[in-house]
């Protein structure tokens, strides 16, 4: 398993017992999409911005994930 995958796990793990921290939920956002896994990672973006609502990071995440033609909810 590569590091990313790895990382991915360990952030899920976390998640799992502390569900709204919204810097590791946008985390998970940059794992997925460093993984290209882009449907992933715009939910985690999209669950990371209803606990970090105008965070900028996330909102630039939105607009490259858009760019490479995945839509967000948000």
């Amino acid at each position: 398993m590569t590091e990313v995958h790895e990382q991915i796990q360990e952030t899920i793990r976390y998640l799992k017992f502390n569900p709204k921290d919204g810097s590791a939920l946008k985390s998970l956002g940059a794992l997925y999409k460093e993984a290209g896994l882009y449907k992933e990672a715009v939910s985690a973006y999209v669950s990371a911005s209803r606990e970090l609502p105008g965070d900028r990071e996330i909102q630039r995440a939105f607009i490259d994930l858009r760019a490479r033609g995945h839509a967000s909810s948000n």
